[in-house]
C-alpha cells in the first residue's frame, strides 16, 4: 500500500474542501523539504513540488521565494540529472514570475548565480539545455545596466567561449552554438572584446560536418551573421579570415565529393543562403571587399563558387 507523508495527507484532505488554493502547498509541505533526505525518500514529492510551483504565477509566487529557492538549490546539488533539470526549471520559472528587485533583495540572485556557475562545466545535455536560458535571464537581473557594466556577463561569456572551443561532442556543440548566438545578442556590442575568439570558433565549427542536418554548422553561420551585424565597426579587422572561412565552407558543401552526400538538401540550401547573406553584409560593411569577391568568382579553379558569388555581387 502506498504511504503518503503527513504533509501530503493534509494536502489531499484540504483538496476536498473547496476552495483549495495550490499556494497552500508550500505551507503544508514545509516539513518535507527542510532536509534533502525527506524528498529523496519520497521521490513523488519533488514532482509534486515542481508541478505546483509551475502553476503559481506572478504576483503570488513572491510570497514563497525563499522556500522555492531553498528547495530548488537542493535539487540542483543532487547527483541525479532529473533533479538538476527540475531545479533549474523551477528557478527559471521563479525569475520569470518575480520582479528583478525582489530577486536582488538579500542577495538572492547572487546565491542562485553561484549555484548555477558550478553547472557551467556539465556535460549533461538535458542540464545544458535548461541551464543557459535560465542563466541569461538571471544575468539580466544581476546586471540590468548598460553594456559597459556587464562584468558577470563577460565572465560567463568567456567561460562559454572556452567550453565551446574545446568541445568535441556533436550534441553539446549544437547546444553551444545556439546559446552562444543568444548570449551574443544579449551582450550586444560588448562582444567585440571577444571577436578574435568568436571568429576562431566559427572557423573551427564550419570545418566539421555534423550529420544530415548539420545543426552545428547552421548554428555557426547564424552566429557569424549575428556577430557581423552587431560588431560591424570592428569586423573589418577580421574580414579576410571570415571570407576565407566562408569560401572554404561553400566549396566544401557544394563539391561533389562523397563526404558531402550526407547533407540534406534543406540544410544545404539554408547554409548556402546564410553564407550568401553574410557575404552580402560584409560587402556593405567593407566596400573594398568587392574586387576580392569578383576575382574569386572569375577564378577558373573555383568554378563551383561562381554562381554563388554572383548572387553576392548582384
Amino acid at each position: 500500500m502506498l504511504r503518503f507523508s503527513a504533509s501530503v495527507q493534509r494536502v489531499l484532505q484540504a483538496a476536498t474542501i473547496p476552495p483549495f488554493d495550490s499556494r497552500d502547498y508550500f505551507s503544508y509541505c514545509e516539513d518535507d523539504f527542510k532536509g534533502k533526505e525527506q524528498w529523496e525518500r519520497n521521490p513523488f514529492l519533488a514532482e509534486a513540488f515542481s508541478w505546483t510551483v509551475s502553476n503559481v504565477k506572478s504576483p503570488n509566487l513572491s510570497d514563497h521565494i525563499n522556500q522555492v529557492m531553498a528547495t530548488s538549490l537542493n535539487f540542483i546539488d543532487d547527483h541525479q540529472t532529473i533533479n538538476k533539470v527540475r531545479g533549474i526549471e523551477i528557478l527559471h520559472h521563479l525569475l520569470q514570475n518575480t520582479s528583478a528587485e525582489e530577486m536582488r533583495w538579500y542577495n538572492r540572485a547572487e546565491v542562485i548565480f553561484e549555484s548555477l556557475k558550478h553547472q557551467l562545466y556539465s556535460k549533461e545535455i538535458e542540464v545544458l539545455q535548461k541551464l543557459w536560458p535560465c542563466l541569461l535571464n538571471l544575468l539580466l537581473v544581476l546586471e540590468p545596466g548598460r553594456n559597459h557594466e556587464f562584468v558577470r556577463h563577460h565572465e560567463v561569456y568567456e567561460t562559454l567561449l572556452r567550453e565551446t572551443e574545446s568541445e568535441n561532442l556533436l550534441a553539446i556543440r549544437r547546444i553551444y552554438m545556439v546559446q552562444l548566438k543568444n548570449f551574443t545578442t544579449q551582450i550586444g556590442i560588448g562582444c567585440v572584446r571577444h571577436l578574435k575568439t568568436l571568429v576562431r570558433i566559427i572557423e573551427q565549427y564550419l570545418e566539421v560536418e555534423d550529420g544530415p542536418q548539420d545543426q552545428a554548422r547552421c548554428g555557426a553561420l547564424a552566429l557569424l551573421h549575428t556577430v557581423v551585424t552587431i560588431a560591424w565597426p570592428r569586423v573589418n579587422q577580421h574580414v579576410q579570415k571570415i571570407v576565407h572561412s566562408l569560401c572554404k565552407f561553400l566549396l566544401d558543401i557544394n563539391s561533389s565529393s562523397a563526404a558531402n552526400v550526407q547533407i540534406s538538401p534543406d540544410a544545404k540550401q539554408y547554409m548556402n543562403d546564410q553564407a550568401v547573406d553574410t557575404l552580402r553584409l560584409l560587402k556593405q560593411i567593407c566596400p573594398n571587399l568587392q574586387p576580392c569577391l569578383q576575382a574569386l568568382g572569375d577564378s577558373k579553379s573555383l568554378v563551383v563558387l561562381e554562381p554563388i558569388l554572383c548572387r553576392v555581387l548582384l
